[in-house]
């Protein structure tokens, strides 16, 4: 299954199905000063939150899932310490690795393997390259679990601007 972003921010954005034309969810992002966390939400085609992810200035970030809170930390841990690298365990109770490269687009294998399951894709514009949005392709076997996937990928996302804005104020 292709999906792609209406917007070139994936964490402000609608996901549409790339094989229907279909709208499956909007992700909305509120700023910082909104009490010290920032919030993306995820709502599907029937207005219904289905994911949210709370960062905080202060404690710990959250993430809401399937009607359960807990933290962002014990959702998506480190694959270890000093690792970017971020593990994904799906409800059937597989688990993936998702993994930062060099473009700033991500890439998802099973923990035990190399077998690519989920590319994530950068918008691009310009003058000689076709225009495309951004997005991503997930293995068929995946789909039952594309608002796992998606926020999961949306985490990632945030922790790779910061990373990146922290780099620049240096």
């Amino acid at each position: 299954m292709n999906v792609s972003f209406t917007k070139r921010d994936p964490i402000n954005t609608t996901v549409m199905d790339d094989g229907t034309g279909h709208m499956l969810y909007d992700v909305f992002t509120a700023p910082w000063w909104h009490l010290g966390v920032s919030t993306t939400t995820i709502i599907d085609t029937g207005g219904h939150v289905v994911a949210e992810y709370e960062r905080r200035l202060v404690g710990y970030d959250r993430v809401k899932l399937h009607g359960i809170t807990t933290r962002m930390l014990d959702w998506l841990p480190r694959r270890n310490w000093w690792s970017s690298d971020r593990m994904l365990t799906t409800p059937d109770g597989q688990v993936y690795v998702w993994k930062s490269k060099w473009n700033n687009t991500f890439k998802l294998y099973p923990v035990d393997s190399n077998v690519l399951v989920v590319e994530t894709h950068n918008a691009s514009w310009g003058f000689l390259n076709p225009s495309h949005r951004g997005g991503m392709s997930v293995h068929p076997e995946l789909t039952p679990f594309l608002v796992d996937i998606l926020l999961s990928f949306i985490i990632c996302e945030r922790e790779r601007r910061a990373k990146e804005a922290a780099r620049k104020s240096d």
